[in-house]
């Protein structure tokens, strides 16, 4: 029995990414193995366990554990599909969801063991999504190999996605922040703030450093 689990192979592995907002933050993480046994029959036991682990680029640091248990592969053929982020979370604790590990806006993230990491803002600093699984038989925990997430999670949090042509949220002037001035009284800005001044337009001198601008 011992060969016979050491000798799994993958015959399809593949992960989707979906996203219910345009870029906002991905909300299922899909993930999909087909496994076969050594004579080429699916693996279908009635009671599988797995766990999904999550670690940085190098895998050093280990960020967010989720385990599936007692899953049912009977009549599956060895074909199995899980929404990360949805299972039992071993790690970290507290309001921590698995999304935010690909986060990399995120000063400093806390590792299992104790160490810390802080990621990057290049395409290479993407995370590795590692599945294990038994069987419940003598040969213990199989591990898959791990597969590398880097473009579209990583790309809704880039730097730059967040931006407009390179100018944060608070670069911007919205509407509700300005001052509601009376037919009396002209908009102007003193180069920290918005305020209503009595006069109108003829009276703006454009040569200052203050701006007019008529409230219609």
């Amino acid at each position: 029995m011992l060969q016979y689990v050491k000798s799994l192979s993958i015959a399809c592995l593949s992960v989707f990414v979906f996203s219910l907002e345009a870029f906002a933050v991905p909300t299922t993480l899909s993930f999909q193995t087909k496994i076969y046994k050594p004579d080429g029959s699916p693996l279908e036991a009635a009671n599988v366990n797995f766990r999904f682990t999550t670690t940085d680029s190098s895998g050093a640091c280990i960020l967010y554990v989720e385990d599936f248990t007692n899953v049912s592969m009977a009549s599956s053929t060895g074909l199995a599909v899980f929404n990360l982020g949805s299972g039992v979370k071993v790690f970290p604790t507290g309001a921590y969801t698995f999304t935010r590990v690909f986060n990399n806006l995120t000063s400093s993230f806390a590792c299992q063991g104790g160490a810390t990491y802080s990621p990057g803002v290049s395409m290479t600093d993407y995370r590795k999504i590692i599945a294990q699984f038994t069987d419940g038989t003598a040969a213990g925990w199989q591990t898959l190999p791990p597969i590398n997430v880097n473009s579209v999670p990583y790309a809704n949090y880039s730097g730059d996605a967040e931006k407009l042509s390179g100018f944060t949220a608070s670069d911007f002037l919205r509407f509700s922040t300005l001052p509601v001035c009376t037919l009396s009284e002209v908009l102007t800005y003193n180069g920290s703030n918005f305020m209503c001044v009595p006069g109108t337009a003829a009276t703006v001198d454009a040569t200052t450093s203050t701006k007019g601008v008529v409230q219609i």
